[in-house]
């Protein structure tokens, strides 16, 4: 993040990283800008010893880094840790703070569960996909919590395939969709399975095919050719909606960006 925020802390010769992310952050109010706009990333153990050992070693705020240890030391929430953080940093006001403190605790009146798939939500929306995966990941077991509810489990599976085509990974992509519909069976959802299988060529599964009706295929062809015809199948924006474009240059180019954010998203992850 160094060079897009005016910082007047000193700069980190050794950069904090974002284990989930793989983003360095090299100054104090890098990490106050980084809070403050993904707070879906930011956990209660966010603001642990390394963090604190980050402010007092390499940007030379020791008292800074004791305030906020101090305060999390008291047992206080979450919250008020990253409140008092930021205050000691001085790079947002306070009227900035107080916005971001009715944000970041409406957040976290949400379930355990929910917050854990709004998080992988917005891991994918930044390209963090493989980070996302393994969010959905946690909830893919054959012990589900039924308190949840089928509408919650073919939600995550369906964030699971979206993030799965974002990656290329067709076949895992319809394993998923399958596996959202066995959870509930929507005929939107069965909908866009069928469009997904004429757009990718995976196959249906046998169980899938015996559901889908003449009548189905004949009205979801329309629907599909027109929507083919705007590249906006499936959802996409930007320049990912250019792989689907009849023009076979643009189509190229679209296709090679998308490989190398691929590429680049891969390896960030493994880090």
């Amino acid at each position: 993040m160094s060079g897009l925020l005016l910082a007047s802390s000193p700069l980190a010769k050794h950069p904090f990283k974002v284990l989930e992310t793989g983003l360095l952050i090299y100054s104090a109010e890098e990490l106050c800008y980084y809070i403050y706009n993904n707070y879906y990333l930011v956990d209660d153990d966010f603001v642990d010893d390394d963090l604190l050992d980050f402010l007092r070693d390499e940007l030379g705020l020791s008292q800074v880094a004791d305030r906020v240890a101090t305060v999390r030391e008291e047992g206080a929430g979450t919250h008020l840790v990253l409140a008092c953080l930021m205050r000691e940093v001085h790079y947002y006001p306070e009227a900035s703070i107080k916005e971001f403190l009715q944000k970041y605790e409406s957040y976290r009146h949400n379930s355990p569960s929910n917050r854990k798939i709004i998080r992988a939500d917005f891991l994918m929306e930044k390209g963090h996909f493989l980070a996302a995966l393994r969010i959905y990941h946690q909830f893919d077991s054959g012990r589900r919590d039924p308190s949840l509810g089928n509408e919650f489990f073919m939600r995550v599976r369906q964030h699971m395939a979206v993030a799965y085509i974002k990656l290329g990974l067709y076949r895992e992509a319809m394993e998923a969709f399958e596996a959202a519909y066995s959870c509930k069976d929507s005929p939107e959802l069965l909908k866009q399975i069928w469009q997904f299988s004429n757009f990718s060529g995976v196959d249906m599964s046998p169980e899938i095919k015996g559901i889908v009706t003449e009548e189905d295929e004949a009205q979801w062809r329309n629907d599909y050719d027109e929507v083919s015809a705007q590249g906006s199948l499936l959802a996409t924006t930007g320049y990912t909606a250019s792989m689907f474009t009849k023009d076979s240059v643009r189509r190229k180019e679209a296709v090679n960006r998308y490989i190398e954010m691929s590429k680049k998203n891969y390896r960030a992850a493994i880090v």
